[in-house]
């Protein structure tokens, strides 16, 4: 009979066995050699389906059509007749292609029957590409001339059109169902659009894990194999070279590898859910790793055009009218002022659109060349779109200190109201060049500007946590049912609903927090007056986001470390995912004060911005831009923008990761005081938001997760 410690020393002999066979395994796949550099690859066809993915017109109905008529009667037997030159197609029909082309079997056989042959693509650099598109305009002109335009507008935004308004449609002749294809392929790009797919240092990973996907093919030939989104991304990539993957692929596997993407049902007992956990299986085998890999698997359907845009009684209110306050922080001029015998001065004055009237914001006097913020303390003025900046160089001369006008160059405010973006503060800078007497000149001017709007205060109203069945949507106007104990753990929730209400006491927004901690999740949901969805943030996980040593340090601000205690939610509106944000507890020296740390990445500008509570003055608000909460009382302020919804969602969700990040006392249960002696200066016993979102009842916080984990060993 063995015992329980020979037991353990054969598991660990086999252990090591397993993992020296994976490490063989891995270097083994990584020899794997492809004609082409798919790192560069990846960002070339990330660039392409960012491009598509602005153009929804092109996912189904007439400008579909037209691209595929385009495509089919027109593309394919130019490019087919010009082989030998490196071509580009319009947006349009390189949608087509791209969608063909990820069929290879079906590709090799329209091409060969329409046009003869395989016509060849590449996927090029946004300045080849560029190059490229011109030598393909030309052969389009001398072929089709003026009456088949080579490139057509495509309108912008979330809209879909169902159908053709003249009830005509296309009728191909190909034999691959393309139509359905773009379909399914509308849906990828949603699951690779967070910005880690852009880090090389991830990309490269993800190349490595396509290897490996190839390797796997070699051992199990007749399996169906499930690609996780990153080495799905490699694999479409390498499809996108035609010719080049038919022969990497059968000097590999000994066959063209063809991609099926027309099994798209993921429920359990589905082909695609048995197959993937047996493709788990296999690579657990092979390589001694897991399969599924951070920051790679599926993510779910985009929320564009599921949920409501934001209105209010201020929509009276323009806002490209509101004005914007700018300041200088610093000012340069590179000139020769030795002409000017170093007697001259620098005047700046804001003038008023439509008028000749101008206003003298500050005088800067040489022989300084250079002027910073002590300089220019009095340099922050409000401007309106259509007003402009005069700046003037004054030379004085003659023993009287005669002035003269040397130079005058002016700045239109749109130079400087397109730095404002999103409402956010942001910087700026102008390099400015003039001439003066016997003189050329340069001015560089930094500076910041930051909307200046009507401000809103909003009180929160706080409403009790109860425990519900969980929503099967976000339809407000479905009553909440209460879960009653027997039924499935799984669909219990504990829901609240808030009202954030104006200085009248009016409902402006009503908010639903949710946890569910049989499934370690929680949510924001934002309503407005008429009870429509905004905004939905969800927690997630290493699943949707990368590790930090998964990505370069520039790649760092998308990421998340769990093993720091750090969590994460993504808020989405009507046109996707709007912001991911990050919070973790930062312990104090020596076991006193401590403070939550938040990271929100800005989706649509590519930017991080970054809070924490208690803020650097030691306050309870948690700001965001021009928005702030107070955390203690529950009071909302902000300007008037379209995205508060946005804004308020941000706050209430740095409210719930702190909520999930703070620590609590070991002896803790629901309804206890939450304090801790590391904790007292929150005030978290006393916090209206606290409360407002489940620092009182059991979430999944990681205080619970810990004991969870402790629990199940």
């Amino acid at each position: 009979m063995i015992t329980t410690k020979e037991r353990s020393v054969m598991d660990a002999h086999q252990n090591d066995s397993q993992k020296n066979v994976g490490t063989a395994a891995v270097e083994a796949a990584s020899k794997l050699q492809f004609s082409v550099d798919l790192v560069e690859a990846v960002l070339y066809h990330l660039d392409i389906l960012n491009k598509v993915d602005q153009h929804p017109c092109l996912r189904k109905g007439k400008h579909l059509d037209e691209a595929l008529r385009r495509y089919e009667k027109l593309w394919l037997p130019l490019a087919a007749a010009h082989k030998d030159k490196l071509l580009s197609a319009p947006l349009d029909i390189e949608w087509i292609w791209h969608c063909h082309i990820l069929s290879p079997l079906a590709y090799k056989r329209d091409c060969e029957f329409h046009v003869g042959e395989i016509v060849n693509h590449r996927l090029l650099s946004r300045q080849d590409r560029k190059a490229a598109l011109e030598v393909s305009k030309e052969l389009w002109l001398e072929k089709y001339g003026e009456k088949e335009p080579f490139k057509i507008h495509l309108p912008m935004g979330r809209e879909l059109v169902d159908d053709n308004e003249d009830g005509s449609k296309f009728t191909s002749e190909l034999k691959y169902d393309i139509r359905a294809a773009v379909g399914r392929q509308s849906l990828f790009y949603y699951n690779v659009s967070l910005p880690h797919y852009r880090d090389r240092q991830f990309i490269t990973r993800c190349v490595l894990r396509y290897q490996q996907f190839l390797y796997l093919m070699t051992l199990h030939r007749k399996v169906f194999l499930v690609p996780c989104y990153d080495n799905d991304l490699v694999w479409h990539t390498h499809q996108l070279f035609p010719l080049t993957y038919r022969q990497d692929t059968e000097r590999i596997l000994g066959r063209v590898l063809n991609h099926d993407d027309s099994t798209d049902d993921r429920s359990p007992g589905s082909v695609l859910n048995v197959s993937y956990a047996n493709t788990c299986k296999l690579w657990k085998e092979a390589f001694g790793e897991n399969y599924s890999s951070p920051g790679a698997m599926y993510r779910g359907p985009t929320s564009r055009g599921t949920m409501s845009d934001f209105t209010t009684d201020n929509s009276d209110v323009d806002t490209e009218e509101l004005p914007i306050s700018v300041s200088l922080h610093c000012l340069a001029l590179q000139t020769n002022p030795a002409g000017y015998k170093a007697k001259f001065s620098l005047l700046i004055y804001h003038v008023t659109a439509g008028t000749s009237d101008r206003k003298l914001i500050v005088e800067l006097k040489g022989p300084y060349l250079v002027w910073t913020e002590e300089q220019l303390d009095k340099a922050t003025f409000n401007m309106q779109r259509g007003d402009g900046l005069d700046f003037i160089m004054v030379r004085k001369s003659g023993l009287l200190g005669r002035k003269e006008e040397v130079a005058d160059v002016k700045i239109e405010s749109s130079a400087i109201f397109k730095h404002l973006v999103y409402r956010y503060q942001s910087n700026f800078t102008k390099e400015i060049e003039f001439e003066s007497a016997n003189c050329d000149n340069k001015l560089y001017v930094d500076g910041s500007v930051r909307a200046v709007t009507a401000t809103q205060v909003l009180s929160l109203e706080v409403g009790d946590f109860g425990e519900y069945k969980e929503p099967a949507n976000f339809d407000i106007q479905e009553p909440l049912q209460k879960w009653k104990e027997g039924s499935h753990k799984g669909c219990a929730s504990s829901i609240a609903s808030h009202r954030l209400l104006d200085r009248s006491g009016h409902e402006v927004f009503k908010v639903r927090v949710q946890h569910n901690v049989n499934h370690l999740r929680s949510s924001v949901h934002v309503y407005d007056a008429e009870h429509r969805l905004l905004t939905l943030a969800n927690s997630v996980d290493s699943t949707q986001l990368p590790l930090p040593g998964q990505v370069s340090s520039s790649g760092r601000d998308v990421c998340l470390s769990p093993a720091n205690g750090e969590r994460a939610f993504l808020i989405k509106d009507n046109n996707g995912d709007w912001g991911v944000i990050g919070g973790r507890w930062i312990p104090g020296q020596d076991k006193g004060e401590g403070s939550m740390s938040f990271r929100i990445y800005l989706c649509r500008e590519e930017r991080c911005l970054y809070a924490s509570l208690p803020g650097e003055s030691g306050n309870l608000d948690l700001s965001v831009g021009n928005s702030s909460l107070d955390f203690k009382s529950g009071r909302l302020t902000t300007d008037f923008s379209s995205e508060v919804p946005q804004r308020l969602t941000t706050l209430l969700v740095l409210s719930v990761l702190t909520t999930l990040c703070v620590p609590r006392p070991k002896t803790w249960s629901p309804g206890l005081p939450v304090s801790t002696e590391a904790t007292n200066h929150l005030c978290l016993n006393t916090s209206v938001v606290g409360r407002a979102c489940g620092l009182h009842i059991q979430t999944p916080s990681n205080a619970y997760r810990s004991v969870n984990r402790a629990t199940h060993k």
